[in-house]
């Protein structure tokens, strides 16, 4: 097999002609050292989100609307080639999300979406790279990462930060959202959460944009 393309081939990434497994980076005049697993690249989607991680400087992506539907895919981009990380993500598939880097957890974060099971999300969720098909609870924010519908100290994955709930002080590792019986209701608007006093109207980013009848 010829290890050389036609010079009118623009650059790109291109079958290996030594490794049917890989494709190889063509710069437009010969083949670079650059290559990445087949298969590792993302398929054809909108609505999907990008972030950058900067614990693992990786260009993060996760789901959107594919020709067949909401995909959960995980994949990350390292400046040379995409590796796939999960294919089924314990987060729902879904399009239209957000996704940032929360530098005080070195985690990815995101928020809402059209997820394919229920429609219209606000979910909150983290992803985890230790296991990728687990989207870990965390109980400070409220957030309902294992999908169970419970939050806080309703939640048995908190119950190791709730012995002392209810007893009348705002501990350190306490918060609103954990133990509002002892910190008070939350009152924080951007801290994702659609508390009892927020509506659309006061806090958008946490309820999500009013719409008229």
């Amino acid at each position: 097999m010829s290890n050389t393309l036609p010079v009118s081939i623009p650059a790109g990434w291109y079958d290996d002609p030594q490794d049917p497994t890989q494709q190889r980076y063509w710069d437009g005049s010969a083949w670079t050292d650059r290559s990445a697993i087949a298969g590792a690249w993302p398929s054809a989607r909108f609505g999907h989100a990008l972030a950058y991680d900067a614990a693992r400087q990786r260009v993060v992506l996760f789901g959107g609307q594919g020709n067949a539907g909401e995909l959960n895919d995980v994949r990350e981009w390292d400046g040379m080639a995409w590796t796939l990380v999960s294919d089924n993500a314990a987060i729902a598939a879904r399009r239209g999300h957000a996704m940032v880097y929360d530098t005080a957890r070195l985690a990815l974060l995101m928020f809402g979406g059209d997820d394919a099971a229920s429609g219209a999300s606000r979910t909150t969720g983290f992803l985890r790279y230790d296991d990728p098909g687990f989207s870990g609870e965390v109980c400070e924010t409220g957030s309902d990462g294992d999908g169970d519908g419970k939050t806080g100290c309703e939640d048995p994955d908190c119950l190791g930060l709730c012995t002392r709930c209810g007893d009348g002080v705002c501990e350190p590792y306490e918060s609103c959202h954990l133990c509002p019986q002892d910190c008070g209701a939350c009152r924080v608007c951007g801290d994702l959460q659609c508390d009892a006093e927020e509506t659309c109207e006061s806090c958008p980013g946490d309820c999500g944009e009013c719409h008229g009848s």
